[in-house]
């Protein structure tokens, strides 16, 4: 089932998609190629909700990089004072980022 009431994309192609409103089992939406309308059925079809991002902290020791964790208060809470950094992972499909949250110097 698709909340529309977040981001959705194509499920060949990942294209955005923007819904405009929503008529009943009708919807009337934007595509890049100018707004349509669509039927509910074939929105179901065809669309699929944008993934969101996951995101996980984790903190760095001389002997690697440790379990992650949900937060960066659970990462601090676990952290010891042989600590080297904490980085934060940001990942989606197709894409994923490491930030360097705090570094020992």
């Amino acid at each position: 089932m698709i909340d529309f009431s977040k981001p959705v994309q194509t499920k060949k192609g990942g294209g955005k998609v923007t819904v405009l409103a929503r008529y009943g089992d009708w919807l009337w939406l934007e595509d890049g190629a100018g707004p349509s309308t669509w039927s509910l059925e074939t929105a179901e079809a065809t669309l699929i909700n944008v993934p969101e991002p996951v995101v996980s902290w984790h903190n760095v020791y001389r002997s690697g990089i440790a379990y992650g964790y949900g937060t960066h208060k659970e990462a601090d809470k676990t952290a010891d004072n042989c600590r080297l950094a904490l980085l934060k992972l940001t990942y989606s499909p197709g894409h994923a980022t490491v930030e360097i949250v705090e570094e020992r110097k």
